[in-house]
C-alpha cells in the first residue's frame, strides 16, 4: 500500500474479506461446498485469548502509517518544497508578483495537509474502533496457518435469540500476503492492502510469545 487512503476506505478494510457462495455473501475465509470453514489440519501450536485496547490499536496503526504512508508523504513534501523554493526565488526577484505568493501559499498548504491528514485519519479510526474495545478474540496458530475468531458476549444476545457466531478468519502462510512485526508490547500482523491484527503480549505468557515469534516473525 503505497498511498494514503481516506477514513471510509480504511474502515472498510477493517471488515473481513467477503465472498459469494450459493447466492449469499459471507465474511472471513472461503467456505467449502457444505458451507463449513476450511480450517487448518493438525495441532494448534499456540492459542491466545485476548482483547485489544485503543492505545494498542493506535500504536499498530502508527506502525502501518510509518510503513506504508510516510515514504509517500516524504516524496510529496520534497516535491512541494521544491515548488515552494521556485516561487520563493521568483518572489525575491519581484516582490509584486502575486502569482509567486499564491504558488508559495498553495505549496505550504499542500505540505501541511500531507502531514495533517494521517493524524486526522488515525483519530477518526480510533473513534470508530472505541465501541469494539471490549470485544474479545481467539488467536490460534497452526503449522501452515493461523485463525482469528471473534467471541460474541452472551449479553449481546436477546432472550431466545439464536446464537450465531461469525466464522473465524483463516490466514494461510503460503497463500496470503502479510507482514508480522514485533513491538515491545505486541505483535502486529499487517495484511497488505487489507487490515491490521494486534496480538498483545500482556495476554500471552513467555512460551506463547516465543512460539508466535518463531513461527511467524522469524519465518515471514
Amino acid at each position: 500500500m503505497s498511498e494514503e487512503k481516506n477514513l471510509d476506505e480504511l474502515l472498510e478494510q477493517e471488515k473481513p474479506e467477503t465472498f459469494e457462495h450459493d447466492g449469499k455473501i459471507y465474511g472471513g475465509t472461503p467456505m467449502n461446498e457444505d458451507n463449513s470453514i476450511e480450517m487448518p489440519k493438525g495441532e494448534v501450536l499456540c492459542q491466545v485469548n485476548y482483547n485489544v485496547t485503543l492505545k494498542e490499536e493506535d500504536k499498530a496503526f502508527r506502525l502501518f502509517q510509518k510503513l506504508f504512508v510516510r515514504k509517500s508523504n516524504i516524496i510529496k513534501t520534497i516535491v512541494m518544497g521544491l515548488v515552494f523554493a521556485v516561487f520563493l526565488v521568483q518572489f525575491l526577484d519581484n516582490k509584486n508578483s502575486y502569482i509567486s505568493l499564491i504558488g508559495m501559499t498553495i505549496a505550504a498548504v499542500g505540505i501541511f495537509i500531507t502531514w495533517y491528514n494521517p493524524v486526522m485519519i488515525r483519530k477518526g479510526l480510533m473513534k470508530a474502533l472505541a465501541p469494539l474495545e471490549k470485544d474479545r478474540y481467539i488467536f490460534k496458530l497452526y503449522e501452515d496457518a493461523f485463525s482469528i475468531e471473534t467471541v460474541i458476549d452472551e449479553s449481546e444476545y436477546e432472550e431466545g435469540e439464536e446464537r450465531i457466531s461469525p466464522p473465524p478468519r483463516v490466514v494461510w502462510k503460503d497463500k496470503s500476503d502479510f507482514l508480522v512485526h514485533e513491538l515491545d508490547e505486541m505483535f502486529c500482523i499487517i495484511m497488505k492492502k487489507e487490515t491490521i491484527y494486534v496480538l498483545p503480549k500482556r495476554c500471552m505468557d513467555d512460551n506463547q510469545a516465543e512460539i508466535v515469534r518463531k513461527e511467524l516473525v522469524a519465518k515471514i
